[in-house]
């Protein structure tokens, strides 16, 4: 990674960030600028074209599950809610040395949107000159530590947003050509206390995004390859990492690549004794009027599609 940024500029900028926060809402302001929004205004002012890159970021928002799995850790049991989350929006994005659009308080910008499958993943579209952005909560604390909201405000470390070089990253030997559509996860094992602040900032790494709240090392990975286990269902019930679905045809109980009367027999003998059919992806063939149990109905739409009375399992509704 380029190291553009001399030591002398990383602490103006963290006593800059301090006084800002005096002038910068204190709150979290709908009315903020998106990135996108700055963007474009800094090309209409300057009639010049804005190359960009995508970063996204998960949020840790208190949602996302059970964080420090690994007994050793200091964090083991605890939940990632240490980042107060508002219901106005619930993350902001910070660069500078771009040249382009640098925003001029804390927090900075509304990132460009959200992820429409994961509400929890923001995506920031930042100028490709940009070397360093900090993701936070889009609160400004302000500088009174007796203040409840002061420790409201939370933040990553400055994180570099150019490129891995080969050799610089033990997940990423031949290093990354940049980070564009790339994401940035917290390490709940990552954290460092500001001599500035006395507040905690969140160190963590960049993973290849696969969608979906799913991301991983591989480049061309997938979301069978997905890293995340906090998955939740539309409840909002945590339940954990989710494994491709089962490989089965509906109706084909004994697996032998048909469904005959062969299949509705099974499923009558496990109706009556529960014990004839035991394989988990079996008992999910045997379902085939999808009420959730294995049953003699299940049976007779088995029978009538073999007899060619009904068209498909389970049958069309009327």
């Amino acid at each position: 990674m380029k190291r553009t940024l001399s030591i002398l500029l990383a602490v103006i900028l963290l006593v800059s960030c301090t006084v800002m926060a005096v002038s910068a809402y204190s709150v979290i302001d709908p009315d903020v600028f998106t990135t996108d929004q700055a963007i474009e205004e800094h090309e209409l002012l300057y009639g010049e074209e804005v190359a960009t890159n995508t970063y996204y970021f998960l949020m840790p928002n208190g949602s996302n599950g059970e964080i420090g799995d690994d007994e050793t850790s200091n964090f083991y049991g605890k939940y990632a809610n240490d980042w107060y989350k508002d219901a106005t929006y619930t993350a902001g994005i910070y660069w500078w040395d771009s040249g382009v659009a640098d925003p001029t308080a804390w927090a900075g910008y509304l990132p460009s949107g959200v992820d429409e499958n994961d509400p929890d993943v923001y995506y920031a579209n930042v100028p490709q000159a940009c070397t360093t952005i900090i993701w936070n909560n889009g609160i400004d604390g302000g500088m009174d530590s007796t203040l409840d909201i002061y420790f409201k405000a939370c933040q990553t470390v400055n994180i570099g947003a150019e490129y891995y070089d080969a050799g610089e990253n033990e997940h990423y030997p031949d290093g990354t050509e940049n980070f564009d559509g790339m994401i940035y996860v917290i390490d709940p094992d990552i954290i460092t206390i500001s001599e500035f602040s006395l507040k905690e900032t969140c160190g963590g790494e960049w993973y290849y995004y696969y969608g979906n709240g799913c991301y991983g090392f591989t480049k061309d990975g997938t979301e069978a390859d997905c890293e995340r286990d906090d998955h939740f269902d539309a409840n909002g019930n945590h339940v954990g990492k989710q494994d491709p679905a089962p490989d089965y045809v509906l109706g084909d109980v004994d697996g032998d690549g048909e469904v005959s009367v062969m299949d509705a027999t099974a499923i009558q003998l496990h109706a009556a004794s529960k014990k004839i059919i035991e394989d988990e992806v079996r008992l999910l063939a045997a379902d085939a009027d999808g009420d959730g149990e294995v049953s003699v109905m299940d049976a007779t739409e088995i029978q009538l599609f073999a007899a060619q009375k009904i068209p498909s399992i389970p049958r069309p509704v009327a």
